[in-house]
């Protein structure tokens, strides 16, 4: 194929339709970030207001469970939370059980993030997801919780709480929003 500057040949640049869009994808792509900011930011709030040990959780998972339709929010958000509580729960049981043995803590890890993986293989979206999640959950607050045993309990319950928190307000927000628009 070659290139030739003929005057008859259709230019390549584009026209903006102001109409087409406003009426499109953009405002559309507008809103889902406006509604994402506020709800990172109600959460954000709340946790500071409640003094929540690490805040940014709390706006980190307003970030990870938005989606554009507050519908997969809401789907999403049922197994980021599914998921925090299995691994939660995972990780109770191995920082009480086995914090004083650090070799048989880590190997235990090991092994719940491999079978997490396998699993979420075999799984399809956001249950995939979920199952991934309990896996690396027990990655983020086993390992400082068992680092220092006497404070993972806050920390584990801190953790739950600010993701309980993102969670919320996401579905919040992006309800009440969808109702409007």
């Amino acid at each position: 194929m070659t290139y030739t500057d003929s005057p008859h040949e259709p230019s390549h640049h584009f026209d903006w339709d102001v109409a087409t869009v406003v009426n499109g994808e953009l405002l559309g792509a507008v809103i889902f970030s406006l509604k994402t900011f506020g709800a990172a930011l109600l959460a954000l709030f709340i946790a500071f207001w409640l003094g929540l040990d690490d805040p940014r959780w709390s706006l980190l998972t307003v970030y990870i469970v938005s989606q554009p339709d507050s519908g997969l929010v809401l789907a999403k958000s049922f197994y980021r939370r599914l998921g925090t509580i299995g691994g939660v729960l995972i990780t109770v049981a191995l920082v009480f059980a086995l914090s004083q043995y650090g070799g048989l803590f880590l190997a235990s890890l090991a092994v719940w993030i491999g079978v997490c993986n396998f699993t979420a293989r075999a799984t399809r979206n956001f249950a995939s997801y979920g199952i991934q999640l309990a896996g690396y959950t027990l990655a983020i607050v086993g390992i400082p919780a068992a680092l220092n045993p006497a404070g993972a309990y806050p920390l584990i319950l801190a953790r739950f709480t600010e993701i309980a928190l993102g969670i919320g307000c996401a579905a919040l927000v992006k309800r009440v929003i969808a109702a409007l628009f």
